[in-house]
């Protein structure tokens, strides 16, 4: 399987958390919720390299210029993550996707950063704060 690619791409999310409690501190500061996530059999697994070419050309192609030109302009999008999220380079990369979609002339991105928050927003410490941000956006937009 994918064991150089999982290295390449997981091991470094931890690093910013040092010093760790597991391998999997990155995804969120509830330590109860990493637990439950390191027992669980279908989590934590080594990808393998088909997994690893499949999130790479989906990341790209949802990431470019070309394919955010065709989505509708009235098509409302809610970009959110934890800006401690090593994924989405603490907040950098989710800023530069939120004015991909605004410079492609959608109308109505909105952007949440969820401050201290990790990878996992929904087993984060403030996880109620995530599901009424979410529940207020989709409120407001259907």
């Amino acid at each position: 399987p994918g064991v150089k690619m999982n290295k390449l791409s997981f091991s470094s999310y931890n690093r910013q958390f040092e010093p760790t409690s597991t391998d999997f501190d990155w995804l969120s500061r509830d330590a109860k919720e990493v637990e439950k996530y390191i027992k669980d059999d279908k989590c934590g697994f080594l990808c393998t390299n088909g997994f690893f070419y499949d999130l790479l050309t989906g990341v790209e192609f949802s990431n470019s210029t070309a394919n955010a030109e065709t989505l509708p302009k009235d098509l409302p999008l809610l970009i959110i993550s934890g800006e401690m999220d090593p994924v989405g380079d603490f907040g950098k990369g989710v800023k530069k996707v939120y004015k991909l979609y605004t410079g492609a002339g959608i109308a109505d991105v909105t952007l949440k950063l969820i401050p201290g928050a990790r990878h996992e927003l929904l087993n984060e410490i403030n996880r109620k704060e995530v599901f009424e941000i979410l529940a207020n956006w989709l409120e407001a937009h259907c």
